[in-house]
């Protein structure tokens, strides 16, 4: 369902960002820029912001809102290599356009990945592109 490089300049509360997130089997390594725009353009000054690289593995699907409405997702456990820590998000793929989005949980509330139990309950409204 993931593998492959998925894509996007994203607005990240304020800032613009680019974020590419490569998947192969169980391995994942996301790798992020940040940018001075802020309208989704990804141009101006750049700055790295950060990344990792580590395993993944899906859990259950569970239902998540989505803006207004609600979608299925599938739960997920990432441990990150170099330090072994390990957070729980969801992740939901919209294959019904193309190319496909892929859109994580909303990490930023009280629902912050630290835990199974605080797993994130909502979308971030933006999302990545399946790279051809």
């Amino acid at each position: 369902m993931l593998d492959g490089v998925w894509s996007g300049c994203v607005d990240a509360f304020g800032q613009d960002a680019f974020a590419i997130a490569t998947y192969a089997g169980n391995q994942v390594s996301l790798s992020i820029t940040g940018w001075s725009s802020s309208d989704e353009s990804c141009t101006g000054t750049s700055m790295p912001v950060g990344g990792y690289e580590g395993t993944f593995i899906f859990g259950d699907p569970v239902s998540v809102s989505h803006g207004a409405t609600s979608v299925i997702a599938w739960e997920t456990e990432t441990t990150v290599t170099a330090d072994s820590s390990k957070f729980y998000d969801v992740i939901y793929v919209d294959d019904s356009v193309d190319p496909a989005r892929s859109y994580v949980g909303d990490m930023t509330g009280t629902q912050d990945g630290s835990s199974p139990e605080l797993r994130p309950t909502a979308l971030l409204p933006f999302f990545l592109t399946k790279e051809p």
